[in-house]
């Protein structure tokens, strides 16, 4: 039981050493900060303190919360005058990286997480759907690659997703077909099923087994059309001899007067 109270004592007198430490430490480390940043000094250009840590200096200032161009590379100093190494920092909103050696890094770069960003050439990390060495890859808001995963993308003629590959690149989408029908595949190996899709600026309805829907579909309440290439209609159509109307929407007018033809609970005109 002594024993035991004395090991406990000396960690306990090592645990308060290294905290008494630290505090020295890191007043002193401030006491040096706050002479050089606020008050002029003989140094110009690089100064390294006697704990390792880089600053610069223009005029005899030291350079705090700011960026610099250094013999070909960008810097950027902390507000206590250290220069950003080894490290991703947000800067008025955007994420960048600095190396070691403390220049800002372009390029692909993997974060202490695990997860990997792009730095464009104004070493931002970029967001969103990027082409990079010929390859898709999609970054999310919080700047990292997604991979063995779905995204979506969409523009004025697509409404799709797509799968991401497990090293990021996004793996082409494909149109399949045999005896049955028409499919549309994701890259790995997956394909739409129940669902409308827009793919190079018309809609299309896949059914619950994935085929691509050709002719009527009832859905929700509404009667939607898709001709033989699978491209939902508009507009006045002529099916089976009959003249109906499609809302911009692709639902069946019915019950209803279209450019002064009444069509019938059936969507038929009359």
């Amino acid at each position: 039981m002594k024993l035991k109270k004395i090991v406990v004592g000396l960690l306990l007198v090592l645990c308060l050493s290294f905290v008494f430490n630290l505090f020295l430490f890191d007043n002193a480390y401030a006491n040096e900060n706050l002479s050089k940043a606020t008050e002029r000094n003989s140094i110009d250009g690089w100064y390294q303190n006697s704990y390792g840590m880089w600053y610069y200096f223009e005029d005899g200032y030291m350079v705090t919360s700011d960026w610099r161009y250094i013999d070909g590379y960008w810097y950027f100093f902390h507000d206590n005058g250290f220069m950003a190494s080894d490290e991703f920092l947000i800067i008025d909103g955007e994420l960048y990286y600095f190396s070691f050696s403390g220049d800002m890094e372009t390029g692909w770069n993997k974060h202490f997480n695990g997860l990997w960003c792009y730095m464009n050439s104004s070493g931002q990390a970029v967001k969103g759907w990027q082409h990079i060495n010929n390859d898709w890859y999609y970054f999310d808001s919080d700047w990292f690659m997604v991979s063995d995963n779905y995204v979506g993308y969409y523009d004025k003629d697509n409404e799709v997703i797509y799968y991401m590959a497990p090293s990021g690149e996004m793996l082409p989408n494909t149109w399949k077909k045999n005896s049955t029908g028409w499919w549309y595949e994701f890259g790995d190996g997956g394909y739409a099923i129940n669902t409308w899709l827009k793919i190079e600026g018309f809609y299309y309805h896949f059914e619950t087994s994935g085929y691509m829907t050709v002719g009527w579909l009832y859905n929700s309440g509404d009667w939607y059309y898709y001709n033989s290439s699978g491209h939902e209609v508009y507009d006045w159509q002529k099916i089976d001899g009959d003249w109906y109307y499609f809302h911009s929407n692709g639902q069946m007018a019915y019950d209803t007067v279209i450019d002064g033809y009444y069509l019938g609970p059936d969507g038929r005109m009359q």
